[in-house]
């Protein structure tokens, strides 16, 4: 819950800043929509170009791998911190 209540809290915050950066800058009437149409048809056509070549399933297994060893490393040193700060396990 306190998690949750500071989570809240950041999301507040960023997403004030980005209002405000929003209400400076002030695109042509159009630029948006046809940025994210063209944002769009790149995730839609990369995708199918990609899960043409290389299955769905197999994707989706190469990407909990990847996040697997993106936060392994990190994981890992948090635990042997809070391990280092248990006095009588010793832990070096």
């Amino acid at each position: 819950m306190i998690v949750t209540a500071l989570l809240g809290i950041v999301f507040s915050i960023i997403n004030f800043i980005l209002s405000l950066i929003g209400n400076i800058i002030s695109f042509p009437e159009g630029f948006l929509d046809a940025v994210l149409y063209y944002i769009n048809l790149i995730v839609t056509n990369g995708a199918g170009l990609l899960f043409f070549f290389v299955r769905y399933s197999t994707v989706m297994v190469a990407l909990d791998v990847l996040f697997f060893l993106w936060t392994a490393v990190p994981l890992y040193h948090f635990i042997m911190w809070i391990l280092r700060k248990v006095p009588f396990i010793n832990v070096q």
